[in-house]
Parts: structure tokens; C-alpha cells; sequence
């Protein structure tokens, strides 16, 4: 949630502090958190994990879990080596 709000602050949004201070702040630790499979939240299950363009960014926690965890290895991204690769980073961990 922290780097939609930072994205929806630099297009003008503003938050209450109450949610500044609940969301903005990202505990580096929990980018090795279970993981959560979003199609079973789905009743009809439909599954099929959305494509992912080159020049699309990524979250500097994608690539932190990567490093983290040999098992994190999503299927739609473009990995080389458990490295990212041609996608541009915003950081939502500094």
C-alpha cells in the first residue's frame, strides 16, 4: 500500500497523518511474509496471473524477496538469476 500512496500523493491526494503513519512506513522484515495467492480469494477461480510488460516497475521489495527467498519465484516476471530484469524500481523500503 505504501508505494500507491506515494504515487497517489505525487498526483496530488492527500492522507490523514493517522494513515501516513500506519502505512508509509515499510518494515524491511516483512518483504519474507507469507505471501498471499490472490486467486483463492476468487470463488469462480480463475486462474491466470496477469502479464507483466517489460519497462513496467517494481517495487524494491519484489527484488528484496527475490534475494530473500530461492522459493519466490513468480512465473510472469522476467528474471534472470533471481534478478529482476527490464523493469524499472521505485523504493518503498528507504
Amino acid at each position: 500500500l505504501a508505494w500507491m500512496m506515494r504515487k497517489a500523493m505525487q498526483c496530488g491526494l492527500s492522507f490523514t497523518q493517522k494513515a501516513l503513519d500506519q502505512y508509509l512506513p515499510v518494515d524491511p522484515r516483512k518483504v519474507t511474509a507469507d505471501a498471499h495467492d490472490e486467486w483463492k480469494l476468487i470463488p469462480w477461480g480463475i486462474a491466470k496471473h496477469r502479464t507483466v510488460p517489460q519497462r513496467s516497475f517494481m517495487a524494491s521489495s519484489v527484488q528484496a524477496r527475490l534475494d530473500k527467498s530461492a522459493a519466490y519465484r513468480p512465473p510472469n516476471l522476467n528474471l534472470s538469476e533471481g534478478q529482476l530484469q527490464g523493469y524499472g524500481s521505485t523504493d518503498v523500503l528507504g
